[in-house]
């Protein structure tokens, strides 16, 4: 089963990656979508800064989340493969 998560893992985190970038997800948005509102909301106020810096926050606080969900994804499965190789040679 370690082995499995070591080859499963990095096209799972690929496949979360493309679904955060293109699409909306559970009740988040995606960046595409978040642009055009921010454009729209820019259109409105006449203050285009203010909207592309929010959404370029918003785009970099889940990219930081994924990243450390990634982290600890890493680290849990690393114990176990190297217990795995220890057994198995």
């Amino acid at each position: 089963m370690p082995q499995v998560v070591r080859l499963a893992l990095p096209g799972l985190i690929n496949i979360w990656i493309s679904v955060l970038k293109d699409t909306a997800l559970v009740a988040l948005a995606g960046l595409n979508e978040i642009v055009a509102r921010s454009k729209i909301a820019a259109g409105a106020t006449k203050e285009p800064f203010l909207f592309f810096i929010l959404a370029a926050l918003f785009f970099v606080v889940i990219s930081s989340a994924t990243l450390q969900s990634v982290g600890a994804a890493g680290a849990a499965a690393r114990p176990q493969l190297e217990s795995s190789r220890r057994v198995n040679p």
